[in-house]
């Protein structure tokens, strides 16, 4: 039987960024990861297909949207029947200020991130 070498991986090979290939270098901004990421022609197909039949991904995508608003409105009024199930009114106050700190929290998330 012939003795089995240890295979080595390739030095280029590593985790760190410095040990990292000039192929796979990382883009400088946004807009080199989209011409990237178009160049590779991955979506071509599927603009295609959204083109010729814009009538049936409306119809499937307003069926996901609405299925999924159907399901988190069914776990809210579970969440809210099971830890207050006698206090409708404080629930409903209690769901508007957390939706209100939910946008102005994320409104202000978006306007620190768009400064820098």
């Amino acid at each position: 039987m012939a003795k089995r070498e240890k295979l080595q991986p390739p030095a280029e090979v590593g985790l760190g960024a410095e040990r990292m290939t000039p192929r796979f270098r990382m883009p400088a901004s946004e807009r080199e990861f989209v011409e990237g990421v178009q160049s590779l022609g991955l979506f071509s197909a599927f603009r295609g297909l959204k083109r010729r039949n814009q009538l049936l991904f409306g119809i499937v995508i307003s069926a996901a949207l609405i299925l999924y608003w159907r399901g988190l409105w069914w776990l809210y009024d579970l969440f809210w029947e099971y830890f207050l199930p006698e206090h409708r009114l404080f629930a409903a106050v209690a769901s508007v200020t957390l939706g209100l700190v939910i946008l102005v929290g994320s409104d202000y998330a978006v306007e620190q991130l768009s400064r820098s």
